[in-house]
């Protein structure tokens, strides 16, 4: 019976070991989670319904979806920087084969706040690469692809009352639409180059703080 008192005992302070193991690794877990979280705050998610038309030879049209993910450069905020990426259908001419793009965008956009003016304006700039379909030719296995584009940003969400700016996370949707203008070299030979004009209409997701300087 002593034996498997013992026993149970051991058992129980195994287990209890065990649940203290497992609940300091969450604490630390939780201390870095803490100590990150103010580098996702001045950040905003957009995805544009893109459509791009290259406006010298071979021409081509392309739609498709295009996504961004930027973080605003403290501690005035006017600068961002960031990722996009993209995959484009071909319409005219036809062709089975899409094309995706992948590159790195930068520029000055203020960042947007729930409350003050509902309108901003944005100059980026970007450049990545692509692969796939352009033009009559055949698919490019890989080029160069840079430009600029120009946006007014809308903010669509509601204006918040000056009681509510205190919450730790701030969120405001906008709409934003853009026209751009990029170069893209395929297999980066120069004389290949083709000149692009882009619109798209998008919509963004703006995540800010109360504690942000």
């Amino acid at each position: 019976m002593r034996v498997g008192n013992v026993a149970a005992i051991a058992s129980d302070r195994s287990a209890i070991g065990s649940l203290a193991a497992t609940a300091g690794r969450l604490r630390r877990v939780l201390a870095v989670s803490l100590a990150l979280f103010p580098a996702t705050l001045g950040c905003d998610a957009t995805l544009h319904a893109l459509g791009a038309q290259n406006v010298n030879g071979p021409t081509s049209t392309h739609i498709g979806p295009m996504f961004e993910g930027r973080l605003h450069v403290p501690r005035k905020y006017y600068w961002v920087a960031g990722m996009e990426a993209g995959h484009l259908l071909q319409l005219e001419p036809r062709s089975v084969v899409d094309q995706w793009r992948l590159g790195l965008i930068g520029g000055l956009n203020e960042l947007a706040h729930p409350v003050g003016s509902r309108f901003s304006a944005e100059l980026t700039a970007r450049i990545g690469l692509f692969r796939g379909s352009t033009g009559s030719t055949a698919p490019v296995a890989g080029g160069l692809y840079g430009g600029l584009a120009f946006a007014l940003p809308f903010r669509i969400s509601r204006t918040k009352e000056p009681w509510e700016l205190d919450e730790l996370l701030l969120t405001s949707c906008m709409l934003v639409p853009q026209i751009g203008f990029n170069a893209l070299i395929p297999e980066l030979r120069l004389p290949g180059t083709t000149a692009e004009a882009t619109v798209s209409l998008a919509l963004r997701m703006n995540l800010t703080s109360s504690v942000l300087p």
